[in-house]
């Protein structure tokens, strides 16, 4: 089953056709929690997951793999500033 992830930050705002379950060609995208900002922040990228990990994590707390898309080529990041997040 599949929904749609509306995303906004100050400067884009992009909508994503995601899915639950990992179909051909997708991606998991990680969730954290941002606890200064009081934000959720999700990533494609396996590396910036790993810098997440090794370095920021009294910032960024991992909550596991949200959902799964099909990768933009352009930008591997994709940023929430709550409230805007979907739901399947």
């Amino acid at each position: 089953m599949g929904f749609v992830l509306l995303c906004f930050t100050a400067v884009w705002a992009t909508t994503l056709h995601v899915v639950t379950s990992p179909p051909p060609g997708t991606k998991p995208v990680y969730r954290y929690w941002n606890n200064r900002l009081g934000t959720h922040f999700y990533t494609l990228d396996e590396a910036e997951r790993a810098k997440l990990d090794s370095q920021y994590s009294h910032v960024f707390i991992y909550e596991g793999v949200a959902f799964y898309a099909w990768p933009d080529p352009n930008s591997l990041s994709l940023v929430s500033t709550g409230g805007t997040e979907g739901t399947p």
